[in-house]
């Protein structure tokens, strides 16, 4: 047993001494493949090193080769050596002092291979850093923005000026080799700056980096567009939104409103849904968000082209008058805001005005000559600076002269009565409409339109009617013709040819659903699309309205359009078909009453007015529901009103004879007589309300 136990020993030894053999062997073999293919090396100051005098810093050195990993774990020794070591001498381990002013280098060698090696400039300095001061020592950022960190170094001759940045938390601020800042994240941060020559002086800038309001952007009397520096979820009752002037304050609070955002929370429209108010120019908007840390209050001024509704600065006026006849008109961009104004020369015969401060015009005088489109240009500056244009045309004729303005107009294609879900526009054209004509008659009714060269796809009457020949042969573009007014008084005739362009534009089909505040469509609502205004004051208006389920289809031609809805406000660009969905912000509150049966309740009356503040009041309509059989609406024994969250009153100040209404059966019979009793109640969400009333029979 004894003689087996040695002889099993024996054996373990020389297998271990074979393994080991084998592995020493392997090792020897991996060392031996080992390449060093660079040394570099650098000091806190980068890749010179400037050190004051007297004072130790220490250099970094990194050898680099392949295996990678290998290199980088085993292979890192190095060796330093200083060109002259009564300036600067080194250590083993790469800790460099300051003997003399002056420059040297220090030379790294790898201990791997000898003959990779780097070197390092090294200048000593005279002179420690004492003290780093700073010019500002904290900053609020937005994520994204950026703040450069300024810096004095004492004393300020003879010394390192070279400094290093480092930050506390890099998700929430980075900061480059030169001091700028980069804010990355919500949160705080410490930038610390230090000397690099050994004196150990630092100082430490704070950074806060947070979401803030980036700029407010009136984009009409009821809508504004709020960007952010970065996207935040934010809540319509995280706004708070005042208005009124620099003078008197911001003395209205808006309280009828919605904030939604379309692009995950960049950018807010707002819609301001006031019935008694409206944005005004050269007035004050001021906008809160508490719940942002940094910049969390903004004010704009409102110019008058953030309200006009016009595609540019540029307007167009026409004057018609008849040589010979006197006249005198005020001039102005708009005359609720403010302007100095200036004007280039007028035709023969008239005068220029101006108030003292040029805030009004008034341009008077007689025509002493045929106009025929001669323009004269007032321009008009407000508060902001903006400058706005306004061109007057002048169209003077005679008694025996018809003169009048060319036709510049535009129509849409047609499309089939069959799209019943479509909103749509004129297919037809008044050319009356765009006229402006003087002579005999201004009237442009007295005269007859004909046409010589009318394109094929129109048809005209003599009154000036213009449509489709054949509705459903419609090509888009431009139609140009000669347009003859003809005016007859008695056996004389007088007449003038003028150029019309009638734009025919395709449409686009937009869609899109509606829905109330807790998400559910609303039915059978109008939605409206009112483009911008051109320069001659005309605008596309379309309108649908929402199916059962509050969807909606509607065809416009491409442009800029305000579309509108149960308290929402969208601002977009149409250039093709798409889907835009329109999120309102009330809640559907139902009314029932608590004292008659279900079938009586069709008593209660739509002219139950609500109160909700100051000034805020909401009418209740009958509910329409929509019947499938009769592909109808039907009014339903219930009304409705849809309402923001809040306290309504049906308030005891309103007398009993305007709160009594008479009841009937569901078959029309009449019940008797009731009166709704002063109550409040709380909307939270869709909900139905009971109506308290005090009923009484007939006798």
């Amino acid at each position: 047993m004894k003689r087996f136990s040695k002889t099993l020993t024996a054996s373990a030894l020389v297998f271990a001494l074979a393994c080991s053999s084998l592995t020493n062997a392997s090792t020897v073999e991996a060392a031996s493949k080992v390449t060093i293919k660079k040394v570099t090396v650098k000091a806190p100051s980068g890749k010179t090193c400037i050190l004051a005098k007297g004072k130790s810093v220490s250099l970094t050195a990194t050898v680099s080769g392949s295996p990678k990993k290998t290199v980088a774990k085993k292979y890192q020794a190095v060796t330093y050596k200083s060109a002259n070591t009564k300036i600067a001498s080194v250590t083993k381990k790469g800790l460099v002092k300051g003997r003399k002013v002056g420059k040297t280098t220090i030379k790294v060698t790898s201990k791997k291979n000898k003959k990779k090696s780097a070197s390092i400039k090294v200048i000593v300095k005279k002179n420690p850093v004492k003290k780093i001061t700073l010019k500002t020592k904290s900053a609020s950022l937005s994520v994204g923005e950026t703040a450069n960190i300024k810096a004095s170094i004492s004393p300020s001759k003879q010394v390192s000026k070279k400094l290093s940045y480092k930050s506390s938390n890099q998700k929430v601020a980075t900061v480059s080799a030169k001091g700028k800042v980069t804010a990355k994240g919500e949160g705080s941060a410490k930038i610390t700056v230090s000397a690099t020559d050994g004196s150990k002086k630092k100082a430490v800038f704070n950074v806060k980096v947070g979401i803030g309001i980036q700029s407010v952007k009136v984009t009409g009397p009821e809508s504004l567009l709020v960007t952010l520096s970065a996207p935040k979820n934010l809540a319509r009752t995280d706004f708070t939104i005042h208005s009124g002037s620099k003078e008197y304050g911001f003395s209205h609070l808006w309280e009828d409103y919605q904030a939604k955002s379309y692009d995950g929370g960049k950018t807010y429209e707002i819609s301001l849904n006031d019935a008694y108010d409206s944005l005004y120019p050269n007035e004050y908007v001021k906008i809160s968000i508490p719940k942002l840390s940094i910049d969390n209050e903004k004010e704009e001024i409102i110019s008058y082209s953030d309200i006009s509704a016009d595609k540019s600065n540029d307007r167009n006026s026409y004057v018609t008058s008849c040589v010979g006849e006197p006249y005198s008109s005020s001039w102005y961009i708009d005359d609720s805001v403010p302007m100095t104004y200036e004007i280039t020369s007028l035709p023969a015969g008239l005068k220029a005005c101006f108030s003292e401060d040029k805030t009004q015009l008034v341009v008077r005088g007689r025509f002493t000559s045929i106009c025929n489109g001669a323009s004269t240009i007032l321009t008009g500056t407000d508060v902001k600076g903006n400058v706005y244009h306004r061109t007057y045309y002048f169209y003077v004729g005679s008694d025996t002269q018809v003169v009048a303005k060319p036709i510049v107009c535009e129509v849409e294609k047609y499309r089939p009565s069959t799209e019943t879900e479509s909103a749509y526009g004129d297919h037809y054209i008044f050319l009356s409409d765009y006229l402006s004509i003087s002579g005999p008659s201004y009237s442009e009714n007295d005269y007859t339109y004909s046409s010589t060269d009318l394109p094929s796809i129109f048809k005209m009457t003599d009154d000036g009617l213009v449509t489709y020949a054949n509705d459903e042969n419609v090509v888009p573009g431009n139609y140009s013709f000669h347009l003859t007014l003809t005016y007859k008084s008695g056996e004389n005739s007088y007449s003038t040819t003028i150029p019309v362009t009638i734009t025919v534009c395709d449409t686009v089909k937009i869609t899109g659903v509606l829905r109330d505040a807790d998400g559910i469509g609303i039915p059978n609502a109008y939605v409206s699309f009112v483009s911008k205004y051109d320069s001659n004051g005309r605008c596309y208006y379309h309108g649908c309205y929402t199916d059962a389920n509050g969807y909606y289809s509607a065809y416009v031609i491409p442009a800029q359009y305000k579309i509108a809805s149960r308290g929402v406000i969208r601002i977009i660009t149409v250039t093709s078909g798409g889907n835009v969905d329109l999120y309102s912000p009330y809640h559907l509150v139902k009314f029932v009453t608590d004292d008659m049966s279900q079938a009586s309740r069709v008593s209660l009356d739509s002219s139950i007015t609500l109160e909700r503040g100051y000034t805020n009041s909401y009418n209740l309509s009958t509910f329409k529901q929509w019947n499938n059989e009769s592909k109808s609406y039907e009014a339903t024994n219930y009304l409705y009103a849809y309402l923001l969250p809040g306290t309504y009153d049906i308030n005891s100040y309103t007398s009993e004879s305007d709160r009594t209404y008479t009841c009937y059966d569901a078959n029309g019979k009449i019940l008797g007589k009731s009166y709704l009793n002063a109550q409040s109640f709380t909307v939270t969400g869709n909900q139905t309300i009971t109506l308290s009333r005090t009923a009484y029979l007939f006798s």
